[in-house]
């Protein structure tokens, strides 16, 4: 048995540390709310360990989506339909791949999503892939976001330049008579 305020203290400064208390305990999964909320300040994804109360400890949610967006797959799944905790852990490296249905056409969400990665553009609804700001945005990262541009602003030369200006190699996604203006040869 490992001593309680030795497991504290070398969770506090290894989060990665749970996984050998957790072995060495044999417990099956983490149920002890301040040795799992030390952990997932460091490591946000040993918020998988936790028990299924746990799971459900909005405190530690947002914890651990702080440190690690991509801890929220491991959150009860009521966190995963809450708008403020979804735009957190997506600002924290959370996939919009992981995206319920009501957030692909959720502007906030999508506009936070397009921001960290470009590509996220591709989970978005076909609303919001022809909605210019957001188009835009997505282009600022990544160029080559240009395929997932609704045909709406596919001719638009704004977005064509966007993404070229990012990414010279978005071209070859476009329309031979973009591809063929001059303004984009020097964008």
């Amino acid at each position: 048995q490992l001593d309680r305020e030795v497991q504290l203290k070398a969770v506090a400064q290894h989060g990665f540390v749970l996984y050998s208390v957790i072995g060495v305990m044999k417990w099956t999964e983490c149920s002890d709310r301040e040795l799992l909320h030390t952990a997932v300040k460091t490591v946000g994804d040993t918020m998988r360990t936790a028990s299924v109360g746990l799971r459900g400890d909005r405190e530690l949610v947002l914890t651990a989506v702080k440190n690690d967006g991509g801890a929220l797959r491991y959150a009860d799944t009521r966190f995963q339909a809450d708008k403020e905790v979804v735009i957190l852990a997506i600002q924290n490296g959370y996939s919009a791949r992981y995206l319920s249905t009501q957030f692909r056409d959720d502007w906030d969400v999508m506009w936070h999503a397009v921001g960290v990665h470009g590509m996220a553009l591709c989970y978005a609804s076909h609303t919001l892939c022809a909605d210019r700001r957001i188009v835009l945005r997505a282009l600022q990262n990544d160029g080559n976001a240009y395929i997932f541009v609704s045909a709406k602003l596919r001719f638009d030369l704004d977005v064509a330049i966007a993404a070229v200006r990012q990414n010279r190699n978005a071209i070859r996604h476009m329309p031979d008579s973009l591809q063929n203006d001059p303004v984009l040869q020097y964008a």
